[in-house]
Protein backbone atom coordinates (compact mmCIF):
# COMPACT_ATOMS: atom_id res chain seq x y z
CA UNK A 1 0.00 0.00 0.00
CA UNK A 2 2.83 2.23 0.65
CA UNK A 3 4.50 1.37 -2.81
CA UNK A 4 1.08 2.41 -4.08
CA UNK A 5 0.67 5.43 -2.18
CA UNK A 6 4.30 6.34 -3.87
CA UNK A 7 3.57 5.92 -6.98
CA UNK A 8 0.54 7.86 -7.51
CA UNK A 9 1.89 10.86 -5.10
CA UNK A 10 5.35 10.46 -8.07
CA UNK A 11 7.87 9.99 -5.79
CA UNK A 12 8.74 6.84 -7.05
CA UNK A 13 8.92 5.66 -10.47
CA UNK A 14 7.55 2.55 -12.31
CA UNK A 15 10.25 0.78 -11.71
CA UNK A 16 10.82 1.26 -8.13
CA UNK A 17 7.40 0.47 -7.61
CA UNK A 18 7.50 -2.84 -9.38
CA UNK A 19 11.14 -3.63 -8.32
CA UNK A 20 10.93 -2.34 -4.37
CA UNK A 21 7.02 -3.24 -3.92
CA UNK A 22 5.99 -5.94 -6.16
CA UNK A 23 9.56 -8.14 -6.28
CA UNK A 24 9.96 -7.99 -9.93
CA UNK A 25 13.38 -8.34 -11.43
CA UNK A 26 14.44 -5.17 -12.74
CA UNK A 27 14.32 -7.02 -16.65
CA UNK A 28 10.33 -7.94 -15.37
CA UNK A 29 9.53 -4.64 -14.79
CA UNK A 30 10.96 -3.15 -17.68
CA UNK A 31 9.06 -5.77 -19.85
CA UNK A 32 5.65 -4.57 -17.39
CA UNK A 33 6.34 -1.07 -18.37
CA UNK A 34 7.04 -1.99 -22.10
CA UNK A 35 3.99 -3.60 -22.36
CA UNK A 36 1.83 -0.99 -20.19
CA UNK A 37 3.10 1.66 -22.59
CA UNK A 38 2.47 -0.09 -25.47
CA UNK A 39 -1.31 -1.07 -24.55
CA UNK A 40 -1.46 2.63 -23.81
CA UNK A 41 -0.34 3.38 -27.22
CA UNK A 42 -3.20 0.55 -28.94
CA UNK A 43 -5.87 2.06 -26.85
CA UNK A 44 -5.34 5.65 -27.71
CA UNK A 45 -4.05 5.92 -31.50
CA UNK A 46 -6.45 5.69 -33.73
CA UNK A 47 -4.17 3.90 -36.39
CA UNK A 48 -3.34 1.12 -33.80
CA UNK A 49 -6.65 0.81 -32.40
CA UNK A 50 -7.56 -0.13 -36.18
CA UNK A 51 -5.28 -2.04 -36.73
CA UNK A 52 -5.96 -4.16 -33.54
CA UNK A 53 -9.35 -4.46 -34.39
CA UNK A 54 -8.97 -5.78 -37.78
CA UNK A 55 -6.64 -8.48 -36.09
CA UNK A 56 -9.31 -8.92 -33.59
CA UNK A 57 -11.84 -9.44 -36.30
CA UNK A 58 -9.74 -12.00 -38.74
CA UNK A 59 -8.89 -14.27 -35.17
CA UNK A 60 -13.03 -14.37 -35.05
CA UNK A 61 -12.98 -15.39 -38.78
CA UNK A 62 -15.43 -12.56 -39.40
CA UNK A 63 -13.63 -11.13 -42.36
CA UNK A 64 -16.50 -10.80 -44.38
CA UNK A 65 -18.11 -7.77 -42.16
CA UNK A 66 -14.84 -6.40 -41.83
CA UNK A 67 -14.45 -6.06 -45.83
CA UNK A 68 -17.95 -5.10 -45.87
CA UNK A 69 -17.12 -2.14 -43.41
CA UNK A 70 -13.78 -1.19 -45.26
CA UNK A 71 -15.90 -1.55 -48.60
CA UNK A 72 -18.42 0.94 -47.03
CA UNK A 73 -15.87 3.65 -45.67
CA UNK A 74 -14.30 3.43 -49.33
CA UNK A 75 -17.81 4.10 -51.01
CA UNK A 76 -18.51 7.00 -48.39
CA UNK A 77 -14.88 8.52 -49.06
CA UNK A 78 -15.36 8.79 -52.98
CA UNK A 79 -19.15 10.42 -52.71
CA UNK A 80 -17.59 12.78 -50.38
CA UNK A 81 -14.55 13.45 -53.16
CA UNK A 82 -17.27 13.26 -55.74
CA UNK A 83 -19.52 15.91 -53.22
CA UNK A 84 -16.34 18.28 -53.25
CA UNK A 85 -15.25 18.12 -56.82
CA UNK A 86 -18.86 18.76 -57.84
CA UNK A 87 -19.19 22.30 -59.35
CA UNK A 88 -20.94 24.39 -57.27
CA UNK A 89 -25.09 25.72 -58.54
CA UNK A 90 -25.15 29.48 -59.71
CA UNK A 91 -26.16 31.64 -57.51
CA UNK A 92 -29.89 33.00 -57.46
CA UNK A 93 -30.29 36.02 -59.00
CA UNK A 94 -31.08 38.47 -56.18
CA UNK A 95 -34.55 39.22 -55.67
CA UNK A 96 -33.81 43.17 -55.61
CA UNK A 97 -32.84 42.67 -59.07
CA UNK A 98 -36.49 41.33 -60.00
CA UNK A 99 -38.86 44.25 -61.20
CA UNK A 100 -41.89 42.21 -59.82
CA UNK A 101 -40.48 41.76 -56.54
CA UNK A 102 -39.00 45.07 -56.12
CA UNK A 103 -42.60 46.97 -56.90
CA UNK A 104 -43.98 44.10 -54.03
CA UNK A 105 -41.34 44.90 -51.64
CA UNK A 106 -41.84 48.66 -52.37
CA UNK A 107 -45.64 48.50 -52.14
CA UNK A 108 -45.09 46.33 -48.87
CA UNK A 109 -43.06 49.74 -47.11
CA UNK A 110 -44.87 52.51 -48.11
CA UNK A 111 -47.00 52.63 -45.38
CA UNK A 112 -43.79 52.60 -43.34
CA UNK A 113 -41.91 54.85 -44.72
CA UNK A 114 -44.50 56.78 -46.95
CA UNK A 115 -44.90 56.88 -50.59
CA UNK A 116 -41.65 56.52 -52.66
CA UNK A 117 -40.11 59.48 -54.75
CA UNK A 118 -40.50 57.06 -57.86
CA UNK A 119 -40.53 58.88 -61.28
Amino acid sequence: MLGSTLLKEGWISWKEFLTDYMNKSEDEAENTIAEALAEQAILTDPVMRELRTQEAIELMGAERFLKKAQEENEMSGRMDKALKEQPQSAPRPSEASNPAAKETLRQAMEPLIGPSQRK
